[in-house]
């Protein structure tokens, strides 16, 4: 079964964990390679993995949550850099200390993805319905 993770270019399909490759030319026509490279991680590896792809997730889904409300209530939300404070606030905290366990880059990539995705969806590049 082929399942899209939330690193960009990095896909899992039947047990294993595929990179695609993509460049732009001098002429800025966007050209598509895929390189497929199998990766067969360890047992402790694929766990390590899995937190980077569970923490990543959960921090996307609990600050769009958060824009959504705000959003709601005061039609503005908090920016990246405002978020990226609260992360770091989050992880200070007992219950969500687990988000230390994997390395920070991967969890502000989340924020800055949900970022651009909120600022598209504000300037109408994007719809999506019941925000």
């Amino acid at each position: 079964m082929k399942q899209s993770l939330p690193f960009r270019g990095l896909f899992y399909d039947n047990g294993v964990y595929f990179l695609k490759n993509t460049y732009l030319n001098t002429t800025l026509k966007t050209i598509h390679k895929a390189y497929r490279f199998a990766l067969l991680p360890t047992k402790e590896q694929e766990v390590l993995l899995n937190k980077h792809f569970g923490h990543t997730r959960w921090v996307y889904n609990h600050f769009l949550h958060e824009r959504i409300e705000q959003y709601r209530e005061n039609k503005t939300s908090d920016n990246y850099y405002q978020q990226s404070a609260l992360l770091t606030q989050l992880k200070k905290q007992e219950d969500t200390r687990w988000l230390k366990e994997v390395n920070s880059q991967a969890l502000q990539t989340a924020l800055r993805d949900l970022d651009i995705a909120f600022c598209q969806l504000l300037s109408g590049q994007d719809s999506v319905s019941n925000v």
